[in-house]
């Protein structure tokens, strides 16, 4: 028997190749590769003297298997994005030096070749010197080039000529938008591809800015926050210079105001949030559900620590499942259709996700 797999990317559907071919015995004995477009030839007299495939099942429930499999996967779809779509394979990101920023150039300079990756550090006021020196150790690691552009420059006069205060939402929003605006007109002038770094948790969090850093191709929109952070790991623990510890323990942040930090933001640390949105996600809504099976999680329970103001476990769970239902089903829904097709690496994929924007009854339940 030949069980046959197409490989290759078409927009956000992947197709995973590992195609298999068993003998008359129902053994193993040809596995071509997954995330690989490949042609192989055999004869199908010979297969039962062909030797047998050993140890292909080694790194099923592995996590540096799943991991390295990912990596292949984004390798796959950015080879394919570009190949396919007739594109120069020139692509660019803002690098703030965060996790999500690094693992897409990271993927990026090692699946494109670092010729072809420019980061641009776009610092303001509110960016750290550790943030924007991890930027620059990253950018040292992968042999990418990095481009700095301030933003104060052109912040400070929009920021007086429409009175847009620092602290507020619009201060915030047009802090990303200027970025943006740097990152599109390089595009535009070195016939580049902006690369987007939101992941998927911030996008069912509606955290992000429409005409700012929701633009460009996403990349890690897939991915929950946590499985950015294991991916990190396996690039810094894999030997491909990129990734340090350093990276890893940086606590998250927009840099959009002072002393800002996105778990502080959301109320909750990133593993209770997606512990939270995936369950929301993969039972489409069902707030009760999700609410029954956390709240009696006792190994969750035990894990949890509030920071949102409640000190009662269970209460501060409770509010926090709130708000990500609030943000995930009603709030944020028209942000994501901002998106570009968002490829398709883990089951939390945009791609089974479509909420009606103008449904009062909806609303209103």
């Amino acid at each position: 028997m030949a069980w046959i797999n197409t490989g290759g990317f078409q927009d956000e559907l992947g197709f995973w190749g590992g195609t298999h071919v068993f003998n008359s015995r129902g053994e193993l004995v040809l596995l071509l590769p997954q995330n690989e477009e490949l042609l192989s030839c055999f004869d199908l007299h010979a297969l039962d003297s062909m030797p047998v495939v050993a140890d292909w099942r080694w790194q099923l429930g592995s996590e540096e298997g799943l991991m390295k499999e990912l990596d292949s996967a984004l390798g796959l779809y950015l080879k394919d994005y570009f190949r396919k779509s007739g594109l120069s394979g020139k692509v660019l990101l803002g690098l703030s030096g965060g996790i999500d920023s690094s693992v897409v150039a990271t993927a990026a300079a090692k699946h494109l070749g670092p010729a072809n990756v420019l980061g641009v550090r776009m610092p303001s006021r509110f960016n750290s010197h550790q943030e924007m020196a991890l930027a620059v150790d990253l950018a040292a690691n992968l042999k990418i080039t990095l481009r700095d552009l301030p933003i104060e420059p052109y912040l400070q006069p929009i920021e007086a000529g429409l009175g847009a205060g620092a602290g507020s939402l619009a201060h915030e929003n047009l802090q990303a938008r200027l970025r943006a605006l740097m990152l599109w007109t390089i595009a535009n002038q070195e016939d580049r591809v902006v690369l987007n770094t939101t992941n998927w948790t911030e996008a069912a969090m509606g955290y992000g800015t429409i005409g700012g850093d929701l633009l460009g191709l996403p990349l890690i929109a897939s991915l929950p926050k946590t499985w950015v952070y294991r991916l990190a790991r396996y690039y810094k623990d894999s030997g491909f210079p990129s990734i340090t510890q350093a990276h890893l323990d940086i606590a998250p942040t927009a840099a959009l105001k002072p002393d800002q930090s996105d778990e502080s933001s959301f109320g909750a640390r990133y593993w209770v949030l997606d512990a939270v949105l995936e369950d929301l996600f993969m039972n489409y809504g069902d707030l009760e559900k999700t609410k029954q099976k956390l709240q009696t999680d006792t190994n969750l329970l035990q894990r949890y620590q509030p920071i949102n103001g409640i000190a009662d476990k269970p209460s501060s769970l409770a509010a926090v499942i709130d708000r990500c239902a609030q943000a995930l089903l009603k709030q944020t829904e028209f942000k994501r259709w901002y998106y570009n097709r968002t490829p398709q690496f883990t089951p939390y994929a945009w791609l089974r996700w479509r909420w009606p924007l103008a449904n009062a009854q909806f609303l209103r339940d």
